[in-house]
């Protein structure tokens, strides 16, 4: 994106940091959520 090779980044999450870099739309024309599975007996890093 940041070189002009790229016209759409699809999944990037919206933050503060890239606001001067990406242009986002809003609102998001969709929304994906995403779930994360782990067992109970594992630790999350």
């Amino acid at each position: 994106v940041r070189t002009g090779r790229m016209d759409l980044l699809a999944d990037a999450p919206m933050n503060t940091a890239q606001l001067e870099s990406l242009d986002y739309i809003h609102p998001p024309i969709v929304q994906n959520d995403i779930m994360v599975w782990a067992r109970r007996d594992h630790a999350v890093p």
